[in-house]
């Protein structure tokens, strides 16, 4: 094999290897899970009728915040999918987002 079949071969395989670089900016990203942390919460104290359960998730009401939320930060499913992918490959800054989400809602127990 001459170098070039190796070199050919290497970024093959790196190419192969190599998942999505896309992601959204962090402070977006934080802002964001903020906000569909938000929307979990809401469809739970949204009622389909009176003998729907309190903590039960109203999916409609979910699936409308979700869309909203979306079209707020103008991202696609998929967009924000790619993000969060990225981000479990990164724990560190996940875990940074993370922290300054629930040190924000803490502020609103005050």
């Amino acid at each position: 094999m001459n170098k070039y079949s190796v070199l050919l071969i290497a970024l093959l395989v790196i190419s192969c290897n190599n998942t999505s670089t896309y992601h959204l900016p962090q402070a977006e990203m934080t802002k964001m899970l903020a906000d569909l942390q938000s929307a979990e919460v809401y469809s739970t104290m949204v009622k389909k009728d009176s003998t729907s359960r309190g903590y039960d998730k109203n999916m409609d009401s979910l699936a409308v915040y979700y869309k909203e939320i979306f079209a707020h930060y103008k991202v696609t499913q998929q967009q924000f999918d790619e993000s969060l992918t990225w981000y479990k490959n990164h724990p560190d800054d996940l875990d940074t987002m993370y922290a300054k989400i629930i040190t924000d809602i803490g502020k609103y127990d005050k």
